[in-house]
């Protein structure tokens, strides 16, 4: 698993972009790389994008938890692009998941 989770591509999305595939697995904090979520594309090319609060991701980490993604669930994340919080002295990354069931 180490070995898939080294060499899986890395989604840094721009604004509106998302990514879509089956969930391999949902890392958690302790885990190898932190809390992440492993995705295979329908190309069969694999995916791992970040989910972890402190790196400024929870956002998607709550939204995941949020859809109860489990893995061999088909998924869609987007990225909805830089928002400021409610003050207006921050910005977050604004995500959304989609849970493609059939």
């Amino acid at each position: 698993m180490r070995e898939l989770l080294e060499s899986a591509e890395r989604w840094t999305p721009r604004d509106g972009e998302s990514v879509e595939g089956v969930v391999i697995r949902l890392l958690h904090p302790g885990a190898y790389l932190g809390r992440s979520v492993l995705l295979r594309r329908e190309d069969g090319a694999h995916v791992l994008a970040d989910a972890h609060p402190k790196e400024g991701h929870a956002v998607l980490a709550r939204e995941l938890e949020r859809a109860e993604v489990i893995a061999g669930d088909r998924v869609r994340l987007t990225f909805n692009g830089w928002r400021a919080n409610r003050d207006g002295e921050r910005r977050y990354r604004s995500y959304s998941v989609a849970v493609l069931r059939i």
